[in-house]
């Protein structure tokens, strides 16, 4: 063959490979058609984690159950650590066990509790197996209190950590704390469960909320004099707001998200509690900034 048209038929095969390479880099294909292989449920950045009920009545010595649940937040899940705190002085953790989501899964799991220390308890599980998941939302545990003492007590997720499809971890924020009363309606340590006569507006504030309690059942005031505090969902006491006698009918009090050295206090989740003649009163506060 003639040197000339050897060269020229090289060039030509050089320039179909080059030709080729130029398309296959210049177009963009589809991440999730060509440019990547998806499996297994999408995931999304962040799930809440919260107790239900919101809130529960039982007397000293009865029993209540608080199911730790998690939101439609993330599809798929493998792992859960879950740490909850409560008042230890007013309950005590009886059992602990798997939520539907995992009892109900046919992938074997691996359960485990763990009191801490009196008012914190851990709660693990795990399914069993490669890329073996559960789908949210639903219940993850189960844990069973018993009542100690008359009051007002409470239990929330201090911390919670998730685990996808892949083990890798899944971002949690934790739900608001759950109300728990208890005590027995009889003779004079009866407690009496209020019925929406106290409120907060606005909530979620910033600066300030107006809290008001509608002291009144028909012509009757509820109660002749009450003490208002605003406590950190732990129960440490943020601020003594009032103290005093309450009149007949609107009662209204103003908190400016002030602790009692007058330091402004960071956002987040408190609780305002009003006693009032062996009343409790409660509602949970949001202050933004």
């Amino acid at each position: 063959m003639n040197s000339s048209i050897k060269i020229r038929f090289r060039l030509f095969g050089l320039s179909l490979v080059f030709g080729t390479l130029f398309l296959v880099t210049a177009y963009s294909f589809p991440d999730a058609e060509c440019g990547s292989i998806v499996s297994g449920p999408a995931e999304s950045s962040s799930s809440t984690v919260y107790l239900l009920p919101d809130s529960s009545r039982i007397l000293q010595g009865e029993r209540c159950t608080l199911s730790v649940m998690v939101d439609q937040g993330t599809d798929s899940l493998s792992c859960a650590y879950c740490e909850i705190t409560y008042d230890s002085t007013m309950l005590e953790i009886v059992s602990a066990g798997e939520g539907a989501l995992y009892s109900e899964t046919s992938f074997s799991t691996f359960f485990d509790w763990e009191v801490l220390y009196p008012g914190r308890v851990m709660v693990s599980n795990c399914v069993l197996g490669y890329r073996s998941y559960i789908l949210a939302p639903g219940e993850l545990f189960e844990l069973v209190f018993e009542g100690k003492s008359d009051g007002w007590s409470w239990a929330e997720v201090d911390s919670a950590t998730l685990h996808d499809i892949d083990r890798d971890p899944v971002g949690t924020v934790p739900g608001i704390p759950v109300d728990i009363y208890i005590g027995e309606v009889t003779g004079v340590d009866k407690i009496i469960f209020p019925t929406g006569s106290f409120t907060c507006r606005p909530n979620p504030f910033n600066p300030l909320t107006r809290i008001t309690f509608q002291n009144s059942d028909g012509e009757n005031p509820l109660a002749s004099s009450g003490e208002l505090r605003i406590y950190s969902p732990s129960g440490r006491i943020i601020r003594d707001l009032y103290r005093g006698r309450l009149n007949r009918g609107k009662n209204e009090f103003v908190w400016k998200g002030k602790d009692n050295s007058g330091k402004i206090v960071s956002a987040g989740l408190y609780i305002a509690a009003l006693k009032a003649d062996g009343a409790l009163f409660t509602q949970k506060l949001i202050l933004v900034r």
